[in-house]
């Protein structure tokens, strides 16, 4: 698989992602998952993704796998997390889309970079101020690709109400009238 995710040429990850489409064990399931989601190229993305919407795939362990880039750092593999998820209509993966529903990213922030000088002036004085190293800032990123894959998956629209997607899915998905205590 390594050699596989450092091949440059995208038609050679494309004949690799095919490759793996047709051995039906865990580590080839694993590799579509990754190419699905990480891959640069979106042709090999959609191959990959289609070849896990195969019937000898293992769509819960595919939906597990997949739902790891939900929490991914970049936001950009949480869109293509959900996108994948809301294509193989993962209804075990409702609770971690839930909790995509919004992200928190760190982004870089420019200016203050060893080196780099600013002067202000106002009614206060002036003021000058040198380096200070890189610097980032917290964002909160609400997922549409994510409500869309909750629509697609659940045929519901509650927003980004977390609180309101949680409640359905407790209403829809846990059991009831269950009676836990021995015979006598």
């Amino acid at each position: 698989e390594k050699v596989a995710r450092d091949e440059k040429d995208p038609r050679m990850r494309l004949l690799f992602v095919e490759a793996f489409g047709r051995v039906p064990c865990y580590a080839a399931n694993q590799s579509l998952c990754y190419f699905a989601i990480r891959d640069a190229d979106p042709d090999v993305r959609e191959r990959a993704l289609t070849l896990l919407g195969q019937e000898h795939c293992d769509h819960i362990t595919s939906a597990g796998l997949i739902a790891h880039a939900l929490a991914a750092k970049d936001n950009v593999y949480v869109k293509r997390g959900a996108f994948a998820l809301g294509e193989l209509g993962a209804v075990n993966a409702i609770l971690p889309l839930i909790g995509a529903l919004e992200t928190s990213h760190k982004i870089a922030l420019r200016g203050n970079e060893p080196g780099r000088m600013s002067l202000s002036m106002g009614p206060g004085g002036t003021g000058m101020k040198t380096g200070g190293g890189p610097q980032s800032k917290t964002v909160v990123v609400k997922n549409d690709e994510v409500l869309n894959a909750l629509r697609k998956i659940t045929e519901q629209n509650l927003g980004f109400d977390e609180s309101a997607w949680k409640n359905w899915y407790l209403e829809n998905y846990t059991l009831y009238d269950v009676d836990v205590r021995a015979d006598d």
